[in-house]
């Protein structure tokens, strides 16, 4: 009888206990329209999280992050699909994090009336770029006084995830680094066939270089010809229209070929005979 007694004690006991809580991370890991947080996101929230929480910021406005088109926050700028849903994710990643920061919010930029009603510490500004397969995102937050210094960059490379593509419009653009800067190797030539004289050009006799600025993209092509310093009498033109039919190594960083930007200098020069 004791037996039956002990087991009956036993299963009331396990009904009487009281349910314990929910893991406040995981009820956190989706954001307010119920997407779950990427943990690549979730592993930058917790870089900031770590700089916010040095700096006894408490009480935070992140801003939608800038694409590679946009050059600032400008008022009225409609911002970037991508933008905003990486500064959803964060925020619902920062809020979810730690109990530390009673107040997260998310706005559209410095103008946005959030901003002023949230009382925030510091306000959270970022840029993502494509490179290769990943997105690299750079943060920098800005306390709200003044004689704080700026926090940053704070930066993170995250996948290409299957979200993120149904949201860009088209492929997004790599990142553009500049030719011997950073670790960026300069391209090397594998065909470029130098441009032929225009006609009044060679009657004159004119030498000299004509600058340009360009894009070498990861294939190798060259795009975006800025001509920075003219030479005239036709010889741009034929500088540009040559250009665009070389082949080169791309630059590269780290051993992975990236598109960059970099200054070359085409040569023209006539040998007369004596």
């Amino acid at each position: 009888m004791s037996r039956y007694l002990s087991a009956f004690c036993l299963f009331a006991l396990i009904l009487c206990l009281p349910q314990l809580p929910d893991n406040p991370r995981a009820k956190n890991s989706v954001t307010g329209d119920g997407s779950k947080i990427d943990p690549e996101v979730m592993t930058l929230a917790g870089k900031l999280a770590e700089e916010l929480r040095e700096g006894g910021l408490k009480r935070v406005v992140i801003l939608d992050l800038r694409g590679p088109s946009q050059g600032g926050y400008a008022t009225g700028n409609p911002g970037n699909p991508v933008g905003k849903w990486l500064a959803d994710q964060l925020s619902a990643a920062l809020r979810g994090s730690t109990p530390e920061f009673p107040s997260v919010e998310r706005a559209t930029d410095e103008s946005d009336g959030k901003v002023r009603a949230a009382g925030a510490d510091a306000v959270v500004s970022g840029s993502f770029d494509r490179v290769a397969q990943r997105l690299e995102i750079s943060l920098t937050a800005k306390p709200t006084k003044p004689s704080a210094d700026l926090i940053g960059p704070i930066l993170q490379e995250i996948a290409i995830s299957p979200e993120i593509t149904a949201l860009s419009s088209g492929e997004i653009p790599e990142k553009m680094f500049r030719a011997g800067v950073g670790g960026v190797s300069a391209p090397v030539c594998i065909y470029c066939p130098m441009p032929p004289y225009s006609d009044e050009a060679r009657k004159k006799g004119l030498n000299g270089s004509v600058g340009v600025d360009v894009t070498v993209t990861t294939q190798g092509a060259v795009e975006d010809i800025v001509v920075t310093r003219a030479l005239g009498l036709g010889l741009d033109e034929k500088a540009i229209e040559a250009m665009k039919g070389w082949k080169l190594k791309s630059c590269s960083k780290d051993g992975q070929a990236v598109a960059c930007r970099v200054v070359i200098e085409v040569a023209f020069r006539t040998f007369r005979n004596h």
